[in-house]
This record gives structure tokens, C-alpha cells and sequence, in this order.
């Protein structure tokens, strides 16, 4: 096995527990890990003002590689350091197509998150963890013609999302856009459908840090639960799933870890940083 100098971690299920907090023993392995000089980062498809204040004052945390991949930034310089949009006519039609559906539908633009007026007020009747709701809530600004917003803006979009209140009607929208060649669809809970660029995922992003930083994806390990973090798990040097990971997650990791309220990614980087 190559020596590990890069570590991915998505937070949604990852490296948060089902309260959305990061347990003491996470913490000390995290720190244990960047005190070996491990660049440590989060690998979210959240946007940049979505990654908590826990993660980003951890000391030594300098990268994040945010929604699904789309962007890859330096924090300390508040820099992208690498963006991956779809292009204004590609979020034109996309939306065009969703809001014949009802749900939450949401426009992820730098550091903003922009959402229907009509949707955000459905968010209630969403079935959704509390802590994740009240993540949502605090993260969106609704605004009543958002395609007329994405038109005046010019607006090129790091992801598109949508919540659905029907699982039947997602699963429907999902295979639907699935079927689309030029854009990424993947999910990071049940409810959900994530749009990208057709190349951006979050094994791209771990990808181009490590260009600018000379790390191999060989030399790179990453930990994830979720469909968004298929490509991040297969495509690093030790991919590892938690232990409540989807099926399809574990079988493309190398290793399978304990499930996130088992502090599973300290049990990972125990085992495949610190021990070595």
C-alpha cells in the first residue's frame, strides 16, 4: 500500500453522527492524522457556507472539495482553486424539466444556494432528519422566479438539487435524468436528486488537489456512505465505505469501516494512517 498523504472525508453520514456532530474520538484521529502531515479535508456535496464551523476550525484544515466535486477551494484564501459548472442553458433546461414536479429545488452558485419560493415553504411535509431540516432551512434563500434569476444573473450552476416529498415521483425524476449522457446525477440521501457537470464528481475534485499539491490518487484515502461518493471511493488508493454505506458504496470500497455513530472514520484512519 502507498503511503497515505491525502484524506477525503465526506461529513453527511461520514464523519457526522446521525445528530450532525463529530464524536471526540473523530476528532482525535483527524488531528492525529494532520499532526503526520496528512492533508485532511472535507469532500461534501455541500456548498462552501454548508461545511460547519466544527470542520473548518479544525486546525489544519485548509481544502474542501464542495458540491459533489464542482468546487475545489483553498480556505485560508477563500481561492477556487478548480470549478466544474454546468453551463446557464444547461441549468435553463434542467429546471425547466424539474419544476413540472413538486419538491424543493435548488440552484447552487459559488457560495449560494438559491431555492423556490413555492418549495422551500413544502419543506415541512418533507420526511427529513430534524438537524438535516433545520441545515436546509438555514442554508437556502427562496426566490420566487428562480429561473427568471438564473437568466438575469447569467448564472452557471456548481450543482442543481431537489428534495421530493414522493419517493415514487423522485425515483421517476432520477431515472429520467440518468438517461441525460452529459450530466452527473447522483444522491446523497433518499429523498434527494443531485445534478452536476457530466465530469464532476468528488473524485474528480481529490483529483485536481492533488495535481496542484503533487499527491497521486494512489497516495489518497477517502470515506463515504453515499451514491455522491462512488467515484471518490473507487478511484483513491484506499477507499473506504462506513459501515452504514449503501451496498453499492461497499462493494466498490477496499475496506468497510464501522457505520458513523461508531465512529467509523476514526476506526479507518486508526487502522490505515495511524498504525503505519
Amino acid at each position: 500500500m502507498n503511503k497515505i498523504k491525502m484524506l477525503g472525508l465526506d461529513l453527511d453520514g461520514t464523519l457526522f453522527n446521525d445528530e450532525r456532530n463529530i464524536s471526540s474520538r473523530n476528532l482525535e484521529a483527524i488531528e492525529g492524522a494532520i499532526a503526520q502531515g496528512i492533508i485532511v479535508l472535507p469532500a461534501t456535496g455541500r456548498p462552501p457556507k454548508g461545511i460547519p464551523q466544527e470542520v473548518l476550525s479544525i486546525p489544519g484544515i485548509r481544502y474542501a472539495v464542495t458540491m459533489n466535486g464542482a468546487a475545489v477551494l483553498d480556505l485560508n484564501d477563500n481561492k477556487v482553486l478548480y470549478r466544474d459548472a454546468l453551463e446557464t442553458e444547461a441549468v435553463i433546461r434542467i429546471l425547466e424539466m424539474l419544476m413540472k414536479y413538486k419538491g424543493l429545488l435548488d440552484v447552487y452558485y459559488y457560495d449560494q444556494c438559491y431555492t423556490t419560493s413555492q418549495g422551500f415553504k413544502l419543506l415541512d411535509t418533507i420526511d427529513l432528519p430534524e438537524n438535516f431540516l433545520k441545515y436546509v432551512k438555514k442554508t437556502r434563500t427562496p426566490v420566487d422566479d428562480l429561473i427568471g434569476l438564473v437568466k438575469e444573473k447569467n448564472i452557471t450552476a456548481d450543482k442543481i438539487n431537489m428534495i421530493f416529498p414522493n419517493m415514487a415521483v423522485r425515483n421517476e425524476v432520477m431515472k429520467l435524468l440518468k438517461a441525460d449522457d452529459s450530466l452527473a446525477v447522483t444522491s446523497s440521501v433518499a429523498a434527494n436528486v443531485e445534478i452536476n457537470a457530466k465530469n464532476a464528481n468528488k473524485g474528480e475534485g481529490l483529483r485536481q488537489l492533488g495535481q496542484l499539491l503533487n499527491i497521486k490518487p494512489e497516495e489518497m484515502m477517502a470515506c463515504g456512505d453515499a451514491d455522491n461518493d462512488y467515484l471518490m471511493i473507487k478511484n483513491v488508493g484506499v477507499g473506504v465505505a462506513m459501515g452504514n454505506a449503501q451496498n453499492s458504496i461497499k462493494e466498490v470500497a477496499d475496506y468497510v469501516t464501522l457505520s458513523n455513530e461508531e465512529a467509523g472514520v476514526a476506526y479507518a484512519i486508526e487502522k490505515f494512517i495511524l498504525r503505519h
